[in-house]
């Protein structure tokens, strides 16, 4: 049993507990929008609710309420609910959902379930539905069974056969606010500093997939050894600096590499605030919510770099993850340059 908490989306919630108050709970529902923002537990969540409509399983109130979340416990498939995610196993190369996933989903919907209650199928990431997968799903949407309802995830619109498309209820979702991913961040991990969570909110841009990458690899500390390496009186930084390009190139941490360019971006971001506020005369230097020891380094840096410096170093670490994208350079040598950039 797994734990969630759902977390803004509130106009969503409020039209979809307002389908089923009314009785008109399209058979497909088409939930679009972003990756990681919460389409796909707002479906689970959703999916339960219907299933057992009890204020118990409601994670979408009433309308005294105004739609709140609440916590509730939930298995990854009952026998009411099947879902179906993209096959990642290595015998399938293209990591899409195929033709006998969909084939599994007509069997199903041969079974009558005991209770006489709503089947209900989600599809995450059906923009990866191949060709016969796509064929095979829309014969089904054509001519529903009774008491079925489909919940179809998609993250990029255009890669779903417009077929499919023009047979679902649309739904469209947004980025979550920062106070919502601040809400998801203290939950997860309240141990966290205010400074860090901080930190987390402006990598995240408004996915809960994103916050909780950087929660699970420690933004803290990677981002303290990252401040310890624009040190460049230290004797040891050039084999601290190698050492840390290794790890982070590694393919183990993969899932976080992506990220490595924003968290520069930030580090450059803040920085160049601090130089902008020191320049003011009679002005100490300050910087909302500080992460431990950032103004020490940053002290250091500002005795090397001008403003106009700064911006120059910006645009070239830039121009360097973009090369690294476009030509597929090597990550490790990539992160060596961008150091030695910002060490001067």
């Amino acid at each position: 049993m797994e734990k969630l908490d759902l977390i803004g989306h509130k106009s969503q919630r409020a039209h979809l507990y307002k389908a089923w108050k009314k009785g008109k709970i399209a058979h497909a529902w088409l939930f679009i929008g972003p990756k990681g923002i919460g389409k796909f537990s707002l479906a689970r969540s959703y999916a339960q609710f219907i299933v057992k409509p009890s204020p118990q399983n409601s994670l979408l109130g009433d309308e005294s309420d105004e739609f709140p979340f609440q916590q509730y416990s939930f298995q990854d498939e009952t026998p009411n609910i099947r879902i179906i995610h993209p096959d990642i196993s290595d015998e399938n190369k293209t990591k899409d959902i195929t033709i006998e996933a969909i084939r599994q989903i007509q069997q199903y919907l041969r079974l009558t379930t005991m209770d006489g209650n709503w089947k209900i199928i989600i599809i995450d990431e059906a923009s990866r539905l191949n060709r016969n997968a796509a064929n095979a799903l829309l014969k089904i949407l054509e001519d529903p069974p009774q008491k079925t309802l489909f919940f179809l995830i998609a993250h990029n619109l255009g890669k779903l056969p417009v077929t499919i498309r023009s047979r679902c209820q649309k739904l469209r979702f947004h980025p979550v606010d920062d106070e919502n991913i601040l809400a998801y961040i203290q939950k997860k991990s309240p141990q966290t500093s205010p400074a860090i969570q901080e930190l987390i909110v402006s990598l995240s841009k408004g996915s809960f997939d994103r916050a909780q990458t950087f929660i699970d690899f420690d933004i803290a500390d990677l981002y303290h050894e990252l401040l310890t390496l624009l040190d460049n009186t230290n004797k040891e930084s050039t084999c601290h600096m190698i050492s840390f390009c290794d790890k982070m190139a590694a393919k183990k941490n993969e899932a976080l590499y992506q990220y490595v360019e924003e968290i520069f971006q930030i580090l450059c971001q803040r920085f160049l605030t601090y130089l902008v506020v020191n320049s003011t005369p009679h002005n100490t230097p300050e910087l909302e919510n500080s992460v431990p020891e950032e103004k020490q380094y940053f002290e250091q840096l500002a005795k090397r770099f001008t403003i106009g410096d700064w911006l120059t170093v910006f645009d070239e670490i830039n121009n360097t993850f973009r090369q690294q994208r476009s030509l597929h350079l090597e990550k490790k040598q990539t992160m060596i340059t961008t150091l030695s950039l910002l060490q001067g």
